[in-house]
């Protein structure tokens, strides 16, 4: 099914910062006895102001980022496309990542039956679909929460990792056990969903430290950041060495959990991160808290060993990591933020209480915003594609949708 719908955005005001690569640059100041205004910022450069009496500043150039992902030229209107959705297999999606060499392939991962629907090439319409469960999905995948593509690492194809809201109960048939946390998956179409060798599915690593885990977000190798909800903090995961599709030993790996700062779960809502490679800030939207921080993974010291639930692996917490509130909740714009996605310097937050997606610079100040119209508990995972248009799930409607000029 796919189908287009326009929205009036009266409220997608474009507030204008600087070296936020805005679609439209904003005037210059106007020159001073015959001194021309300068181009405007966030464009490419404007024209100046003709000499003379103070002369009204160029026009902006047209930016490389915000106009291709929300709106363009044209603030007043935008529109959505429908590119996957239930008759795809869509079921409750929560997050989606776009694999890192098969141009335009999404992944979009599914709660109510712990699954992922392959859209083949998400940036055309009528994209061939297909919905894959893993043969143990009730434990690996139970509940997913948020998926982000890892290192090409694996019978050269690409990994991946998930987290899962889940406190292990195998679908309710047992009591909780906490025995959860990320695991890691092979994107090999040969490989995933569908090896199965001794009946634990096709994963290819699982650490068990962060039940009801919220996000995630790959940063090099087989190491990945998690927002667990259970502990209320944000937590480093080292798989190391996976160890083949469908096996079970977890031993080597490497945890290390983020004494400050703490987070906030809020039951049923993703609380997707982001690293950004060029400078090690992790940008963690903190739904229960209603703000989005910002950490830097470079800082931090061991503090103390804690206890291990599998033996071999290395279980501490580090603390005196450099950190800040990049949009508090002081600001009042966020309500209960939960997607991220951070593009060419601008970092998008999608706040599923109110079904609006926010567009931030790097100093936390606000550029624009889109009302989706989505209601409560709808609007969850955001993702740049390779075509700089932004996507995101709608999981009330089981829906994929691409933001259009």
């Amino acid at each position: 099914m796919k189908m287009d719908w326009m929205i009036r955005a009266a409220a997608l005001p474009i507030l204008l910062a600087a070296a936020c690569g805005n679609s439209v640059g904003q005037d210059g100041a106007g020159g001073t006895a015959g001194v021309g205004g300068s181009g405007g910022v966030g464009g490419s450069g404007g024209t100046g102001g003709t000499g003379g009496d103070a002369a009204a500043g160029g026009a902006g150039g047209q930016g490389p980022s915000l106009g291709l992902l929300i709106g363009g030229d044209d603030p007043a209107a935008v529109s959505f496309t429908v590119v996957a959705d239930a008759a795809d297999g869509l079921a409750i999606p929560r997050d989606l990542s776009f694999h890192p060499d098969r141009t335009g392939e999404a992944w979009v991962v599914n709660r109510q039956d712990d699954s992922v629907t392959i859209v083949f090439d998400a940036t055309v319409d009528a994209g061939e679909t297909e919905h894959r469960i893993d043969g143990y999905a009730m434990h690996f995948m139970a509940e997913v929460s948020s998926i982000a593509f890892g290192a090409q690492n694996y019978r050269d194809d690409w990994t991946f990792g998930t987290c899962q809201e889940s406190e292990n109960t195998y679908h309710g048939q047992a009591a909780p056990n906490f025995f959860m946390g990320p695991a890691l998956w092979s994107a090999d179409l040969d490989v995933f969903a569908v090896e199965n060798p001794i009946g634990l599915g096709s994963h290819l690593d699982m650490l068990h430290h962060s039940p009801n885990c919220m996000g995630i977000a790959h940063d090099v190798d087989n190491v990945y950041w998690v927002f667990d909800g259970y502990h209320g903090q944000i937590v480093r995961y080292d798989f190391q060495r996976d160890h083949d599709a469908g096996y079970d030993d977890h031993s080597d790996g490497i945890i290390h959990f983020v004494e400050e700062p703490k987070v906030l779960r809020v039951e049923g809502t993703p609380s997707h991160i982001e690293l950004d490679r060029s400078s090690g800030m992790l940008y963690v939207a903190d739904s229960g808290n209603a703000r989005i921080l910002r950490i830097d993974t470079s800082s931090g010291v061991k503090a103390r060993s804690l206890a291990v639930k599998e033996p071999g692996t290395v279980v501490e917490e580090w603390s005196r990591f450099d950190w800040e509130e990049l949009v508090p909740a002081s600001s009042e714009l966020l309500v209960e933020p939960s997607g991220l996605a951070l593009h060419q310097g601008t970092l998008y937050v999608g706040d599923i209480a109110t079904g609006t997606i926010f567009a931030f610079d790097l100093e936390g100040n606000l550029v624009t915003r889109l009302e989706t119209g989505l209601d409560k508990g709808g609007l969850m995972g955001l993702e740049p594609g390779p075509d700089d248009r932004l996507y995101f799930v709608d999981a009330l409607g089981n829906r994929l949708l691409r933001i259009e000029r």
